[in-house]
């Protein structure tokens, strides 16, 4: 499961929500009934030699686990106007997936996502201002866990690198 399909369904409005296009760093935090994965994984990898802490990196991305350690660092994502305009079309990229977007604003965005694996639930944003966003997904995974995604979006540069 991609735990960062909340940070691809950024924006859309019939007045685009007013964010710019461009680099930006997102971060999240997520849980899984109730249980900060973040601070699970960290844990994890810190009781570990750090000789030996690269190949239990490289043994969780080859059994699927690459998702979490991704949620212990910024990722950078571009984003372009035509993603901002169109965000049911963005949210493609996980496939299996349909969106619906069920509010448009200026200012907000809410989206509720359902996939083919059984991953569903609700996609809440806000933008603070045209350089920073908010928001969260909650639902369950494919194995009908409860699962909460709070993220933040700062703008980095206007061009992607």
């Amino acid at each position: 499961m991609k735990y960062f399909l909340p940070f691809l369904l950024i924006t859309s409005v019939h007045a685009n929500l007013q964010i710019k296009s461009g680099l930006w760093g997102q971060k999240a935090t997520v849980f899984v009934d109730g249980v900060n994965m973040n601070d699970q994984v960290s844990k994890i990898l810190e009781s570990i030699p750090k000789a030996q802490q690269q190949m239990v990196k490289d043994m969780m991305k080859s059994q699927g686990g690459g998702d979490f350690l991704d949620i212990l660092s910024e990722k950078k994502t571009c984003l372009t106007q035509k993603m901002i305009d169109n965000p049911e079309k963005l949210a493609e990229v996980e496939k299996g997936c349909t969106n619906k977007i069920t509010k448009k604003t200026k200012s907000e965005l809410e989206m509720t996502t359902e996939c083919k694996n059984g991953v569903k639930g609700k996609t809440s944003l806000k933008a603070n201002n045209e350089k920073s966003y908010a928001g969260q997904f909650e639902g369950t995974t494919k194995d009908k866990k409860a699962i909460k995604v709070a993220f933040v979006g700062t703008f980095i540069d206007s061009k992607c690198k």
